[in-house]
């Protein structure tokens, strides 16, 4: 439900009948088993090894301006990440809002493709999107 990547601090909730599932420390729903089933929480931790992608959407917001989305584009093709997906819409007072789903191999990979957008001229925002 949150998306753990490689990096992010995780924990394990016994389930009924499926096994275990990791989430994210700080999950919200995380907070409702500590609350009810304590019990049911285990310790995780992530395989050492490099695993392939895992799918990350993050939303750039910028002023607009023409080839904007190209430079993010280019921004992240310059470091290897596979683009899964891209959405680009633009406003009136001209405030541009990119999501772009991501193949990342970890956490560290994700900031530092986080920070090089940042430094895309007009950009004002980049973040990950986690599901609510």
């Amino acid at each position: 439900c949150c998306n753990p990547l490689p990096g992010d601090t995780i924990v394990g909730y016994i389930t009924r009948g499926r096994g275990i599932s990791v989430h994210r420390a700080d999950c919200p729903n995380l907070q409702g088993y500590l609350s009810n089933e304590p019990e049911r929480i285990i310790e995780v931790s992530w395989n050492a090894q490099e695993q392939p992608g895992y799918q990350v959407e993050i939303e750039v917001k910028a002023i607009d301006r023409p080839r904007l989305t190209t430079d993010v584009m280019n921004t992240i093709a310059d470091s290897r990440i596979p683009i899964n997906s891209v959405y680009a819409r633009a406003n009136k007072q001209k405030m541009a809002t990119i999501n772009l789903t991501l193949e990342i191999p970890n956490v560290d990979h994700l900031q530092s493709i986080l920070q090089k957008i940042k430094r895309v001229n007009n950009v004002m925002e980049v973040r990950r999107v986690l599901p609510t």
